[in-house]
């Protein structure tokens, strides 16, 4: 079932990512993962992120995804891959696709630990990532993520987290993990 992040709640992201991180749409690649209608991504580009990734699942929302990619004309810009994050995230051709993202989202189900499950994953083979990328997790008000996520290739810190309603917005903030010393 598709739960989309309400108009309330992304304002208020797009809000916090342009003034508290300095977002730069034109030098931003977006990850949007577990997808539904790509609300998240789909903003991100009509803001002008240079390029999006999207993410899910579902065969019927990913449908519903390209449709609307089609109909606002991004899809030069954009692309969509039907699976399991858990099961691309180790793959070598998906992190080529995604190479460089600065700016991650995340809405999988609530209350069904996936989020912790993801961040634990991107932790050990996110290092697609960008040199301090962002990632947003929308989960439960009621989930306590916790602050730091550290991985074989990554790491990553809470930076705050944000109630509206039932639901939280947690942004984290990436750094590749230094096994040196």
């Amino acid at each position: 079932m598709v739960r989309p992040t309400t108009d309330r709640v992304r304002e208020s992201l797009f809000q916090v990512l342009e003034a508290r991180y300095g977002i730069k749409w034109e030098d931003t690649r977006v990850l949007d993962i577990f997808a539904g209608s790509g609300a998240l991504g789909l903003e991100a580009l009509s803001r002008g992120a240079s390029r999006a990734v999207f993410v899910e699942k579902d065969f019927k929302a990913a449908a519903v995804l390209q449709k609307n990619l089609k109909a606002y004309r991004l899809g030069p810009k954009a692309q969509v891959v039907k699976g399991d994050i858990f099961r691309l995230l180790a793959r070598q051709d998906f992190q080529e696709l995604c190479n460089d993202t600065s700016l991650v989202f995340a809405d999988p189900p609530y209350e069904k630990n996936m989020s912790s499950r993801f961040l634990e994953m991107l932790a050990d083979f996110g290092s697609f990532l960008s040199e301090e990328a962002i990632l947003v997790i929308e989960e439960s008000k009621r989930v306590d993520l916790g602050g730091r996520f550290s991985g074989k290739s990554m790491e990553f810190c809470l930076e705050e987290d944000r109630g509206y309603g039932a639901a939280a917005l947690w942004f984290y903030s990436a750094r590749p993990e230094d096994r040196s010393g």
